[in-house]
């Protein structure tokens, strides 16, 4: 469902902890500071002093095949949001701008999607990292495949996450969550940040 393997992930992880993402140069621009937390990055990744650790499981599991994760896991991909937003609202945050890093993530938000709009997976879904015709095809399959594997019941958000979410989209979930507790305003930015945020106001 990626044009590139699951290493990349932790690759870009690194990447932001050493300041050399796009979004670490728009942060500077601005003055915002980066928080990079691991929820669930399927690799062990060095310990470092931005890096927050809240590693949930080494990923999650196919969703094509059975749910993605357990009810109680998708429950703490969403406290470890909240807590992020609950210690930042403390320091004086005044605005969040949530973010992903997770290699095949598009395909668990196309899922989500799909089921908490129903629309069809084919119009919800799109080339990700540049998939071709072929492949684009196969991705529409697996989601497809994964609902009908899942059944997730569009009228209970947490279900819907437990079968064919990832975890970083829950902890978006929880910082859009406890942003709003506070009256923060959230900007959201991308496919799975909105796609957490659809989880967010079920």
């Amino acid at each position: 469902v990626s044009a590139y393997p699951q290493a990349v992930t932790p690759q870009m992880v690194l990447n932001f902890l050493r300041g050399g993402a796009g979004i670490n140069v728009l942060a500077r621009h601005v003055g915002a500071s980066i928080i990079v937390v691991d929820i669930g990055v399927a690799s062990d990744i060095e310990p470092h002093s931005a890096l927050g650790s809240r590693k949930i499981a080494y990923g999650t599991q196919n969703m094509a095949r059975g749910p993605a994760m357990t009810k109680e896991q998708a429950i703490e991909s969403i406290k470890v949001g909240l807590e992020i937003a609950e210690k930042e609202a403390k320091k004086g945050l005044d605005i969040v701008g949530t973010g992903d890093m997770g290699i095949g993530n598009t395909t668990a938000s196309s899922a989500i999607t799909a089921v908490i709009t129903g629309e069809p997976v084919a119009r919800v879904t799109g080339r990700g990292t540049g998939l071709d015709d072929r492949q684009i095809t196969h991705k529409v399959e697996v989601i497809e495949r994964a609902l009908r594997v899942n059944q997730p019941n569009p009228d209970d958000p947490l279900d819907v996450i437990s079968k064919v979410g990832g975890f970083e989209i829950g902890g978006i979930c929880g910082v859009i969550m406890g942003a709003a507790a506070h009256r923060i305003p959230v900007v959201i930015d991308g496919f799975i940040s909105g796609a957490a945020a659809l989880i967010a106001i079920g």
